[in-house]
């Protein structure tokens, strides 16, 4: 066998069982699916890292707070033209999650 072939097969073979390897320990240690474990196992041997969650997570962020300064500006239109709407914007507010349009005593 050519030894430049041997080298071929021996480092395939190393790759293979690394790539196992983590695929697994990302599945059995962070309870990932298959799907997600194999794109963190190909992320972390490219050594390309995983810049995209971080993208992803400013996005979100911005987006929230976009959706806030939104929701108080309505909520203030809502305050000084129309107050029993706002009244019940107010009791059924979208961030609180035990929120009711019920009043109680």
């Amino acid at each position: 066998m050519d030894s430049l072939q041997f080298r071929f097969r021996i480092f395939f073979i190393v790759f293979a069982a690394v790539f196992a390897l983590a695929l697994l320990g990302f599945m059995a240690l962070e309870g990932l699916s298959l799907a997600n474990a194999f794109y963190f196992s190909i992320g972390t041997m490219a050594t390309v890292g995983y810049g995209d969650l971080a993208h992803l997570k400013g996005d979100i962020q911005r987006v929230y707070s976009l959706l806030v300064r939104q929701w108080v500006h309505s909520m203030r239109y809502l305050k000084s033209q129309y107050p029993y709407l706002f009244s019940l914007a107010l009791r059924t507010n979208p961030f609180d999650r035990e929120a009711s349009p019920i009043v109680r005593n």
